[in-house]
């Protein structure tokens, strides 16, 4: 699955560094977003994983509104709502937030 973007977006992961050996990453430029969507019923959340970024977003949850058990069956065109409702008007910003710098001893 899939959103298109109004115009591309860049990612730059942070750096990670490891017994004081940093790896940097080359950055990531989205004209789409590529999703995943997995889903579990008994614990009541549905998530989208950011393919290109291998990072989760959560859509529907017991906690948020709407609630996962209020959205009920939900369709594709719903998923990609949810999403771009969630990424909001700067889907970069919200994306690059989704990391945090790694510093492993």
């Amino acid at each position: 699955m899939a959103i298109t973007l109004q115009s591309p977006i860049t990612i730059t992961p942070p750096a990670v560094t490891t017994n004081g050996v940093t790896k940097t990453f080359p950055d990531v430029t989205l004209s789409s977003i590529d999703y995943s969507v997995y889903y579990d019923n008994g614990n009541q959340i549905a998530s989208a994983m950011l393919k290109k970024v291998n990072r989760p977003v959560v859509l529907w949850s017991k906690n948020t509104t709407p609630s996962y058990s209020s959205v009920g069956q939900w369709t594709d065109a719903d998923v990609d709502a949810r999403l771009a409702e969630i990424l909001g008007s700067n889907p970069q910003e919200y994306i690059q937030g989704l990391f945090s710098p790694v510093v492993k001893k």
